[in-house]
Parts: structure tokens; C-alpha cells; sequence
């Protein structure tokens, strides 16, 4: 007893003498996995990179934004399928309205809490001082930005795979909330459908890639100058990330893990011969 009392004498007395914070214990999954480290500082350079690559090139290919709901679209002009959920969409038999949109419409990093301080952060927030804009009036080289930006894209997501793998990340069942933690938090804000049962608590449960990185997935555009996709015909359009969509349309190669989301093996028949089609 003598000794531990001496002991908490002589640690309160280098405490006044040198101040410093005194750490608190890490999560069950919070320790540092020396492999890791530098696949966590390559994550946040390809998402660095992605987003400045993203600036540019909605310079050059435009993104639509519907106004009442999350669907996005990559072109001049937005498509005619009606798909709209958003409010009032059974008077407009679900047309959307489409508007101009940016970056965030085309790649969503949702944030969530962190686990002592309850700060909004996550390896993928976008920084208060971070532009993610591009002053120079210069019209980017196209075919070599749209490259590194999708080289980006899939670096970026590759790499929060094998961080996912030994940390675990979770996702509420109804809403797009995510956590990141052996747990998710108990804070009542959960807004999805029937959330008055569960008095505003979320579902937990293990998140995937999509839910920590949201891809946006859009339908795929063969010609930006053909008419506009015809909701009769959606059945022969296919859908990509909208990052890939955007380089594609820019002039990258389609990737091959893409090929088959983007039916590019169906030929989709014009608007007067859809009733001729087998």
C-alpha cells in the first residue's frame, strides 16, 4: 500500500510538472495494424485524387440531379424513366425534374460519429479547408484525367476493402447511417420508415463497401448526343457507378468488372420498333 501511494504521489507530481493527456483505453478493433497504415494513407490519396479529378471533368460532361429525389444522371440532357419516389411523383407519373448537379452527386461519403470525442469525421471526410472546385479556366486533357480519376476510384475502394476486413464497420438496415466500430451508437435519429416503433434507433447491422462509399449508380448512355433514355426501353439500358459512367463518357475504357452492369452485349432498339421486339 506504502508503495502504490508513493507511486500515485510521484505520477500526480510529474503530472503538474509536465501536463499531458492521459489516453484513453482503444476499442476491441481500435489498434493500429502496422500493415495497414500505409494502405489507410494510399485510401485517402486516391480519394484526394478522385475528388480534384471529379471537379474537372463535371466541367465536361455534365451531371443531372433530380430535385425531388437521389437520382442522378450523366449527361446533357436527363432521361425520361420513370423512376421518381421523391415527393409529388404519382402527379408527374414519376418523371423526374432534373437539375444541374456537382461532385457529391456523383460519389456520397457518408460520415458518421466518432467513438470518444462524438465528432462527424470518418477516414473519408471531406475537410473543412478542402476545394474540391478547380479556379483554372483550362479545359482539362480528358482521356488522361478520366484514366487517373476512375485508377483513383477503384484504388481507393480496393483499399477500404482490406481496411473493412479487420475493422469493423456497420450500417443501419433502414437508413444510410454508418458507423465504424465494434458497435453502433444508441443515438436516437434514425428517420427511416416505421423509425416511431423503434423510437428513432437504428438497425445495426455489417455494413458493405456501398454503404461506407456510396456509388450512385446510374444508367448508361451509348451516344450523349442520341436522343434521351425512352422509359419503354429501359429494360435494354444498363447501369454503372456514376464515377465510372462519367470517365467512360470522357473517354476511358470500359473497365471489365463493368462490362456486364452496362449491357454493352444488348443492342437497345429505337423508340418505333420497341413493339417489334421478340
Amino acid at each position: 500500500m506504502k508503495l502504490l501511494i508513493q507511486r500515485a504521489k510521484q505520477e500526480k507530481e510529474a503530472r503538474r510538472a509536465q501536463p499531458c493527456r492521459m489516453l484513453e483505453h482503444p476499442p476491441d478493433n481500435g489498434l493500429l495494424v502496422p500493415e495497414l497504415v500505409e494502405v489507410a494513407h494510399q485510401v485517402y490519396r486516391a480519394r484526394k485524387s478522385l475528388l480534384s479529378g471529379l471537379a474537372k471533368l463535371v466541367k465536361v460532361i455534365p451531371v443531372q440531379r433530380c430535385r425531388f429525389c437521389n437520382e442522378v444522371h450523366i449527361g446533357h440532357v436527363g432521361h425520361e424513366i420513370r423512376t421518381c419516389v421523391g415527393p409529388g411523383s404519382g402527379s408527374r407519373s414519376a418523371t423526374h425534374v432534373w437539375r444541374r448537379g456537382g461532385v457529391r452527386d456523383v460519389v456520397f461519403f457518408p460520415k458518421c460519429f466518432h467513438l470518444y470525442d462524438r465528432v462527424v469525421t470518418t477516414n473519408f471526410e471531406l475537410e473543412k479547408n478542402t476545394d474540391i472546385s478547380d479556379e483554372s479556366n483550362d479545359r482539362p486533357a480528358e482521356r488522361d484525367l478520366s484514366i487517373g480519376t476512375m485508377e483513383s476510384w477503384f484504388e481507393m475502394i480496393s483499399g477500404a476493402k482490406k481496411i473493412m476486413d479487420k475493422y469493423s464497420v456497420l450500417t443501419c438496415g433502414y437508413c444510410p447511417e454508418v458507423q465504424v466500430g465494434p458497435k453502433g451508437h444508441k443515438v436516437r435519429m434514425c428517420k427511416a420508415t416505421k423509425h416511431q416503433s423503434r423510437d428513432g434507433q437504428h438497425a445495426w447491422q455489417e455494413a458493405t463497401i456501398e454503404d461506407l462509399v456510396g456509388p450512385n449508380y446510374v444508367w448508361h448512355v451509348r451516344d450523349l448526343n442520341g436522343p434521351s433514355l425512352d422509359n419503354k426501353l429501359k429494360r435494354y439500358y444498363g447501369k454503372a457507378p456514376a464515377v465510372v459512367e462519367l470517365c467512360v463518357q470522357t473517354g476511358t475504357p470500359v473497365p471489365d468488372q463493368c462490362r456486364s452492369m452496362m449491357r454493352l452485349d444488348v443492342i437497345p432498339p429505337n423508340r418505333d420498333e420497341v413493339d417489334l421486339v421478340a
